[in-house]
């Protein structure tokens, strides 16, 4: 297992869908954005890149600030699924379901209603690639609770992030989430 190291990171998000997250890495910033309709991401001496459109769709539950609005338009059928212990919380399931097949799975606490993870599925040439999003850490702001501990899992890697200072209706420039112009490819020196 790998040693965890704490990094400065960066999440704005906008009504629309569109959310930035930067994380500060000691060579440079590695970048993914949503726009609401598409995505891309960037790391340190890499050129940008497209993020597949399969896996903007299954991402679009993740960075909706207006879920509980959207649900249903996000999905061709969202019903309950059950109940399940997430840690020491008993919590009611809701399945979104695509295609006949379950896009994703959301976790409610039964006592307060906070939703506590989302199960989302990719497709992949490998079958169905599964992300796990656990919220936790719940606390007071502007009236609201709201998640300060995020734990997000792959198959092949895990990231918390632990919020220190969360703000509300913050102005954020709509640039923010436009994909980036590529770098100028080097002229070739004639022969």
């Amino acid at each position: 297992m790998l040693p965890s190291r704490n990094l400065p990171i960066e999440i704005l998000s906008r009504i629309g869908g569109k959310q930035l997250t930067v994380i500060h890495l000691p060579n440079g910033d590695s970048m993914t954005a949503y726009d609401g309709a598409s995505g891309w991401t960037s790391a340190p001496n890499r050129p940008v890149r497209e993020i597949p459109a399969v896996e903007v769709a299954s991402a679009k539950p993740e960075v909706d600030l207006q879920l509980p609005l959207h649900i249903k338009q996000l999905f061709n059928e969202v019903k309950t699924a059950g109940t399940e212990k997430i840690g020491d919380r008993d919590s009611y399931v809701v399945a979104g379901i695509n295609s006949g097949e379950i896009a994703a799975k959301f976790y409610f606490d039964k006592e307060s209603g906070y939703l506590l993870r989302i199960l989302r599925y990719t497709k992949s040439p490998l079958g169905r690639n599964p992300t796990q999003i656990d919220y936790a850490d719940f606390r007071r702001l502007n009236g609201l609770k709201v998640p300060f501990r995020k734990t997000i899992a792959r198959p092949n890697s895990r990231l918390t992030l632990q919020i220190e200072d969360a703000k509300f209706n913050v102005p954020v420039d709509e640039t923010k989430f436009a994909r980036p112009a590529a770098a100028p490819t080097p002229a070739r020196p004639s022969s």
